[in-house]
C-alpha cells in the first residue's frame, strides 16, 4: 500500500502533514489497547539501506515501538521491516509508505485464497472469548453483520499478518516480516522537507518523523482499507478487510466499504462518532485519515505541527 498524504492528526496526537490517525478501536479491538499487562513485541528489521540513516531515525523508531508495546497487550510478536530510501527493495523518493508481502494477497494483487466472512467472525468470536479480551473487542464482535455484501463483487477477506496474530495468537505463514515500511532520505524528496528528529514541535518546512514513523507502523500493524485501492470516489474495494466492519455511511446504519467519506462505529452504529470517527478518502491503498473518540483510543494528546510538503 502506498498513502496519500493530506493533513491529519497522527496515531499519537501530533498534527503532521499527511499522516493518518491510527484508529483505537480499530487496533485496540484487535490488538488489546488499554490493558494493564504488555505483551505485545515489534522486532524492528532494518534494512541494508538504514545503514545510511541518521542515528537519530534509529531512536525515534525504537521509541515508537516503545509507545505501541506500553499501548497493546496481546501475546504475539509482530516483525516490520525499516527502509531508508526505499520500500522492501524498491526505492522511494518521498513521502513514506509501507506494504506486505505480495504472497499475502487475495486476487486481484496475490495468489492466496480469501477469508471467507465465517472464517473472519469466527476468529473474532474466539478472541473476544478467549483471555484478556477487551470490552471493545466483546461489543464489536457481539455487534458483527450476518452478511457483507461487496459492490465489488468479492466478499473474500484479507487479513494482514499482524492483525493474524492479534486475533488467532497464531503466524499465518511463514512470512519473517509482518510488514515493510519505507521513508524517503527527505520527505518532499526535493531538499525542502527535512526530517525533524527531535520529538518537540518542528522547525518551518519540517516533519516530524515520529509521527511519520507512528503513521506507518500502525499500517504495518494491520491499519489497512482496500476501498481506497480504486482512488475513485465511489468505487468499492477489491476484496474486505476486518476494517469494514466497522466503517458506516455517516449518520445511517449502512455499512459501506467503498472508496467513500465513513464514519467509524465498533457498537453497530450505536454510536456513530461523526466529527470524531470520519474517514476521508485518499488517492491510495490503505491511507484513513481518520479520528476516534479519545476514549476509545490509546492518543497522546499533542499539538505538534509542521509546513505543508508536497503531496504524494
Amino acid at each position: 500500500m502506498r498513502d496519500v498524504y493530506g493533513s491529519v492528526r497522527s496515531p499519537f496526537g501530533r498534527r503532521v502533514r499527511g499522516l493518518g490517525l491510527l484508529s483505537g478501536v480499530a487496533l485496540g479491538a484487535l490488538l488489546g489497547a488499554g490493558q494493564a499487562a504488555q505483551a505485545l513485541v515489534i522486532t524492528p528489521s532494518f534494512d541494508a539501506s538504514w545503514a545510511a540513516a541518521p542515528a537519530a531515525a534509529t531512536t525515534v523508531v525504537n521509541n515508537v515501538i516503545a509507545e505501541y508495546e506500553a499501548a497493546f497487550s496481546n501475546t504475539v510478536t509482530v516483525t516490520v521491516a525499516f527502509g531508508w530510501g526505499e520500500l522492501n527493495g524498491s526505492p522511494i523518493s518521498s513521502g513514506a509508505a509501507t506494504v506486505f508481502a505480495g504472497s499475502d494477497f487475495p486476487p486481484p494483487f496475490g495468489p492466496t485464497t480469501p477469508f471467507t466472512l465465517a472464517q473472519v467472525k469466527g476468529f473474532y468470536a474466539a478472541a473476544a472469548a478467549g483471555p484478556g479480551a477487551t470490552q471493545v473487542l466483546v461489543t464489536a464482535n457481539a455487534n458483527l453483520p450476518a452478511a457483507y455484501p461487496n459492490p465489488g463483487g468479492s466478499t473474500g477477506f484479507f487479513i494482514p499478518d499482524a492483525e493474524y496474530k492479534a486475533l488467532t495468537g497464531a503466524a499465518l505463514d511463514a512470512d519473517p516480516i509482518d510488514g515493510f515500511t519505507g521513508y524517503a532520505t527527505n520527505f518532499c524528496g526535493g531538499g525542502t522537507c527535512p526530517y525533524d528528529f527531535t520529538g518537540n514541535a518542528p522547525a518551518a518546512n519540517a516533519i516530524d518523523f515520529t509521527a511519520v514513523v507512528e503513521h506507518e507502523l500502525s499500517h504495518a500493524l494491520s491499519r489497512v482499507d482496500f476501498g481506497f485501492s480504486s482512488g475513485v470516489a465511489g468505487n468499492p474495494p477489491p476484496f474486505l478487510t476486518p476494517q469494514d466492519f466497522f466503517k458506516y455511511d455517516c449518520g445511517t446504519p449502512n455499512l459501506d466499504p467503498k472508496f467513500n467519506v465513513t464514519c467509524f462505529s465498533f457498537n453497530g452504529d450505536a454510536t456513530n462518532p461523526q466529527g470524531h470517527g470520519q474517514t476521508r478518502p485518499t488517492a491510495a491503498i490503505g491511507s484513513t485519515q481518520q479520528t476516534t473518540p479519545s476514549t476509545l483510543s490509546s492518543a497522546k494528546a499533542s499539538s505538534r505541527r509542521s509546513a505543508p510538503p508536497t503531496s504524494r
